[in-house]
């Protein structure tokens, strides 16, 4: 149902240009991103965004500083292991919104850069990670989604409320959430 309602939102988008912001990606390491060939790319279109390295020749480029301030981002998502902790993670987000650069981006000065974990996207959990994306890109469409709400309902229907208990007293999901 939420993957339902994230797309008939986005599919009611003006298709003017400028509609859907233009997202950098990246994961692992500075400036490895996802070409259209890559897992990765499906979510960032899904929430109605633009992968600037789509058209990239391989799966996952690594792209030099120089052209990704050239495509003037509007949204930087970085995606890290389900390992970090919401510190390491903060962290990570203000490094890269430090990166010379990168802090005269549109995506750096509205503060639109988000670090979220790997584990929101998988099985049964990805309506998560696909709703922060959302939000993200879209704010003005998903103000009234909680991801990290929508993520407690599908943890406590599949694994009990145990299982969030430990997730939510040990770990963060996004920085910022």
């Amino acid at each position: 149902g939420y993957i339902g309602m994230v797309e008939e939102r986005i599919a009611s988008l003006e298709l003017s240009e400028g509609a859907e912001p233009r997202v950098f990606f990246e994961f692992k390491s500075p400036y490895k991103s996802a070409s259209a060939e890559s897992t990765f790319h499906k979510p960032i279109v899904q929430a109605g965004g633009i992968n600037i390295a789509a058209s990239q020749p391989i799966s996952s480029p690594r792209l030099s500083s120089e052209w990704v301030v050239a495509q003037d981002p509007e949204v930087i998502v970085h995606r890290v292991s389900g390992d970090d902790t919401l510190e390491e993670m903060c962290s990570l987000r203000e490094e890269i919104m430090s990166r010379p650069g990168l802090r005269e981006l549109e995506a750096v000065e509205q503060g639109r850069v988000y670090v979220v974990k790997a584990d929101v996207f998988l099985t049964v959990r990805y309506p998560v990670g696909l709703l922060y994306y959302a939000r993200w890109f879209h704010p003005e469409l998903f103000s009234d989604m909680d991801p990290q709400a929508v993520h407690r309902e599908i943890v406590e229907h599949f694994f009990g409320p145990e299982q969030w208990e430990y997730l939510a007293g040990s770990e963060g999901f996004a920085c910022p959430g």
